[in-house]
């Protein structure tokens, strides 16, 4: 199973977005899916907030891992800002906003809005294609510009 697929399961699995999309990856860094699972814990919904989609902070953290390296280094967190600057362009192509509120069409921070969205399945039929193309793209920069320099 790919992890674009893993990321898939996780969000099936009643996981949040941030937390699919990151426990799909972290193991490919030393990191346990049980402790992914539990940093990513508090991002998703746009951080409860409907700002930043979960699965896009789900996949820069994921970034941050794979480009950054261990000291931290100017150059390396500039490779970490030019990575997330063609993962925001792709995603903005592909999904048409960074936001969920953007995404979904609703503001969750509004209970009635939030309603609309459990009623009408928005988290399988908008977020779960959101989830799979955030961690689609991330899978495209780990390969594409050998990012995964940390990858075992």
């Amino acid at each position: 199973m790919s992890r674009v697929d893993d990321a898939e399961r996780f969000f099936v699995e009643r996981y949040s977005c941030s937390q699919a999309v990151f426990a799909a990856f972290a193991p490919s860094f030393g990191i346990e899916t049980s402790d992914a699972l539990r940093l990513a814990s508090a991002l998703g919904g746009g951080l409860r907030a409907g700002s930043t989609c979960g699965a896009v902070l789900g996949a820069l953290l994921t970034l941050g891992l794979a480009r950054c390296d261990e000291a931290c280094t100017s150059k390396s967190r500039h490779d970490v800002m030019d990575a997330v600057d063609t993962f925001h362009s792709r995603f903005l192509d592909r999904v048409g906003s960074l936001d969920c509120t953007g995404i979904l069409g609703y503001d969750v921070r509004i209970p009635e809005e939030r309603e609309i969205v459990h009623e009408h399945g928005l988290r399988d039929s908008v977020c779960l294609p959101a989830v799979r193309m955030a961690a689609e793209i991330l899978e495209e920069l780990l390969v594409d510009n050998d990012t995964s320099r940390r990858t075992p």
